[in-house]
């Protein structure tokens, strides 16, 4: 079995076990939209590998759909972690006046993509999807370090399974801004495949630590600490 056969079905395997994970402990509760992210992430993998056996020329309008809906549910994640940071501090929000300078300065790191290259034989929805990559990876990996830097500056406490999924989410979007960079020095051939195998090998690693955290209790992690 190659890897480009093995990464997705072992990435389908444990989102299922994730799943019933959430489910099962009632975690889907305190993070709902991290538990349908969950259920999206399994669907287009599906999706994804029945588009590449039946309809392989469709597929380039399929992972840019993909693409965009994926980077919209893990800014709701984001989103959603603060939330949940905010609830168990019982604090107020920040001002709006902070949040528009955050997102200022988002809204600059993404602007600053606009030099750079993607593989010059790309064309068409292809070059459209490494384009958005770009915009999405900037702004996702701001994103986690504005909320990383507004619970550093205020003190709060991270619950368990929002630290939890931050860690997971943030070793996913540092690998893959890395892969999106390496990109921009290569061309779209030989070398393409192998950045994407890595890229997909730390989602499953990410898959796998979501995994192993959430079989685990809270009372298990409190014995491991002491």
């Amino acid at each position: 079995m190659t890897l480009q056969v093995g990464l997705p079905v072992a990435a389908s395997c444990l989102e299922i076990i994730l799943l019933v994970l959430l489910f099962s402990q009632r975690t889907f509760r305190l993070l709902p939209v991290f538990f349908y992210y969950r259920i999206w992430c399994l669907g287009s993998g599906i999706a994804s590998a029945a588009v590449v056996s039946f309809l392989p020329h469709d597929y380039a309008g399929f992972y840019l759909l993909n693409l965009t809906g994926d980077a919209l549910f893990q800014l709701a994640v984001l989103a959603e972690l603060w939330q949940v940071i905010v609830r168990h501090n019982r604090v107020r929000p920040p001002s709006r006046a902070i949040i528009g300078l955050l997102l200022l300065l988002a809204l600059s790191l993404i602007l600053s993509i606009a030099r750079w290259t993607v593989p010059g034989n790309m064309s068409g929805l292809l070059l459209l999807s490494a384009r958005l990559r770009q915009v999405f990876g900037v702004l996702q990996f701001a994103a986690l370090l504005a909320l990383v830097w507004l619970t550093s500056f205020w003190g709060l406490r991270w619950p368990g399974r929002a630290l939890q999924v931050a860690t997971g989410l943030g070793f996913y979007f540092l690998v893959d801004l890395a892969v999106i960079v390496l990109h921009t020095h290569e061309a779209f051939g030989a070398q393409f495949l192998p950045l994407e195998e890595l890229a997909s090998a730390s989602y499953v690693g990410v898959l796998a630590y979501w995994v192993f955290c959430f079989a685990r209790t809270e009372r298990d992690r409190q014995e491991a600490a002491e």
